[in-house]
């Protein structure tokens, strides 16, 4: 008997609102391995006043590489069409704030 594949984590909205979330603690791991004095909140506060905040996220992003790699090896390939776009509503989001904000 041929087993069944699972689509329940096989669709581009789950890979999307992966995709919008896994960033998060991206960001915060590159807090975490700086040299630095002060805790998170002050951390983000410098890097939008100093123009930053672009180049921290764009970094926050890079996590996406894993969810994208695990749903492709897991055959989720409607899920991993969904964290690229993700990534690129971050991409926008990235350009936006470093040339209009």
């Amino acid at each position: 008997m041929k087993k069944k594949k699972s689509t329940l984590f096989n669709n581009w909205f789950i890979g999307v609102i992966s995709g919008l979330i896994i960033p998060i603690p991206g960001v915060y791991i590159f807090y975490l391995t700086q040299d630095v004095s002060y805790d998170f909140s002050q951390f983000l506060n410098l890097a939008i006043k100093y123009n930053l905040f672009s180049q921290i996220l764009s970094v926050g992003v890079i996590a996406n590489l894993l969810i994208f790699f695990l749903f492709l090896n897991t055959n989720n390939y409607k899920s991993a069409k969904g964290v690229i776009l993700a990534t690129f509503i971050y991409a926008i989001i990235t350009l936006i704030i470093k040339y209009l904000i």
